[in-house]
């Protein structure tokens, strides 16, 4: 699994929160499409790739009837997550490059 999955399991323990695990197939993706795009207006594909787990699983948590959830989303981009980050050249440049206006 992802070490997000295991990381998300590790926060929840520690805060005593409950955890759910949501898993879908390639084929729920695919059906999941149009609809994904309709919603994002975009063809753009990173978007899609990256909107249509999210979207999956606001389905799943409302079918829940859950009313609040907490998310890592905009960890990354804040605490330099993604590998793109790890080379930035020194630390200003990194501060510059998260924190832009």
């Amino acid at each position: 699994g992802s070490p997000d999955l295991s990381a998300a399991r590790e926060v929840a323990d520690y805060l005593g929160t409950r955890h759910h695990e949501f898993y879908f197939t390639v084929q729920e993706g695919i059906d999941a499409l149009e609809e994904v795009i309709y919603h994002i207006e975009t063809y753009d594909v990173t978007t899609i790739r990256a909107s249509t787990p999210m979207f999956l699983m606001s389905r799943k948590i409302k079918s829940l009837g859950v009313k609040m959830v907490l998310s890592g989303e905009g960890s990354d981009e804040i605490f330099g997550g993604y590998l793109y980050f790890h080379k930035a050249p020194n630390k200003e440049e990194f501060h510059e490059e998260t924190c832009r206006k």
